[in-house]
């Protein structure tokens, strides 16, 4: 199991609704499925194993660890 903490997600849900989950902006609901195409994620941290994501590109910005 791969727990994945984010600081913001922000891409297209189901491929069509453009939005943004922050501390700022929380989902409203708990689902237990969604789709997001052209994501990006701020992650702080993760947790319980490797987490492989098929074409995923790491940036590491500067001043950030």
């Amino acid at each position: 199991t791969v727990t994945m903490y984010t600081e913001e997600l922000k891409g297209n849900l189901f491929g069509l609704i453009p939005i943004t989950f922050s501390p700022q902006t929380p989902p409203p609901l708990n689902v237990p499925f969604a789709f997001f195409t052209k994501v990006r994620v701020v992650q702080a941290a993760q947790f319980g194993g490797t987490l492989k994501v098929p074409g995923l590109e790491n940036y590491l910005e500067p001043g950030r660890r």
